[in-house]
Parts: structure tokens; C-alpha cells; sequence
């Protein structure tokens, strides 16, 4: 089976991303949270949780909750 080639996302996708990722980051700070105490919560590598943070990744729905339940604030406050 041939894997479809990736397509790059609109700009304005990235941007949003970009937002995402400093939200994460922000409310992980503000809960005085390290990366790795949030990884410890939520079973994912502190690579995926530095490239969401960085906006070059793009979380599941999954993750995303995950991360909300680890920082202590609800989904809606991460996606803006």
C-alpha cells in the first residue's frame, strides 16, 4: 500500500498550532509544572510534549485531553 504524500497545512493552521502550543505551555507553567511532570501524567514522551509546545506537532484529540487533565485546566482553555 503507498502512504499518501504529506501535505503541509494553510499558514493559517500553523499559526493556530503555533497559539496552541504557547497556551500548553503557559498553563503548564502557571501550574508549576516541568515537561517532565507532565509527561509523568500523561504517558507521553517529552519529545511529543516539546513539539506540541513548539507548534511543529499536531496532538489527537486524545492528547489533547490528556494534557488538559495533567495541567489542571479544561480542554476549551488550551484550544483558545
Amino acid at each position: 500500500m503507498v502512504r499518501p504524500k504529506s501535505v503541509q497545512p494553510p499558514d493559517w493552521v500553523l499559526t493556530r498550532r503555533a497559539a496552541f502550543g504557547v497556551r500548553v505551555r503557559d498553563a503548564r507553567m502557571h501550574a508549576n509544572l516541568t515537561q517532565q511532570a507532565v509527561c509523568e501524567r500523561t504517558g507521553l514522551a517529552r519529545a511529543t510534549v516539546q513539539e506540541i509546545e513548539a507548534g511543529r506537532a499536531s496532538p489527537t484529540v486524545d492528547t489533547l485531553f490528556l494534557l488538559a487533565d495533567a495541567i489542571g485546566v479544561p480542554a476549551a482553555d488550551l484550544l483558545g
